[in-house]
């Protein structure tokens, strides 16, 4: 059950994220409550990513996991420059965080797909 909710989580972050990176690309500016919607419901995400790993004997789980600690590592870089500095985040760093976050999907998508097929 954990892992359909860490899914649905993660992709409407993921949405969200792709908003704040097509504002940063476009105008140069983020819109503050994408932001902080984006960030929370990663949170969000990464804590149900942790609960359902405490249920699970297989350590494959953890490889979504590092990916997602390294994406939410640079958005936590992205989120303190854009919010305390008032200033967006360097261009490539922003490209390069969602990119730690699909492989945390896909990942997460290869395993659910694995436990699914050794049933």
């Amino acid at each position: 059950m954990f892992i359909y909710l860490t899914l649905i989580v993660f992709s409407l972050s993921a949405v969200l994220g792709f908003i704040v990176l097509s504002n940063l690309l476009k105008s140069g500016n983020t819109r503050k409550l994408f932001v902080f919607l984006h960030g929370i419901l990663a949170g969000i995400g990464i804590v149900t990513l942790v609960i359902w790993i405490s249920f699970e004997e297989d350590l494959k789980i953890l490889i979504p996991l590092g990916f997602f600690c390294v994406a939410a590592f640079l958005g936590s870089i992205l989120f303190i420059r854009d919010l305390m500095l008032e200033t967006p985040g360097p261009v490539w760093l922003a490209k390069v965080h969602p990119v730690f976050s699909i492989l945390g999907i896909l990942s997460l998508l290869y395993i659910l797909i694995l436990k699914l097929t050794t049933l």
